[in-house]
């Protein structure tokens, strides 16, 4: 991306916040596919956020929510349930 565009973006980005609980939210320009700023990102939300406390010596708890979707493919909307 040219810089005159990355800057055009940034600028539409802080207008479209303004006025909102978000206005001064860091904006972070990334690029996972390129490996860019994702350390940048990364500190930004630690600085936000705790991370809990993990005792490694546990074995790992993973909480997996599943949901299932009743209505078929094509379900007109008269025989929509669930």
């Amino acid at each position: 991306m040219k810089p005159e565009a990355a800057l055009k973006n940034y600028q539409e980005i802080k207008a479209f916040l303004k006025g909102t609980p978000f206005e001064k939210a860091p904006i972070v320009p990334i690029s996972a596919k390129h490996n860019v700023n994702i350390d940048v990102l990364l500190n930004n939300i630690l600085s936000v956020l705790t991370v809990p406390p993990r005792d490694e010596t546990k074995e790992p708890l993973f909480f997996v929510a599943r949901s299932f979707d009743i209505n078929r493919p094509g379900t007109g909307i008269e025989k929509l349930a669930g």
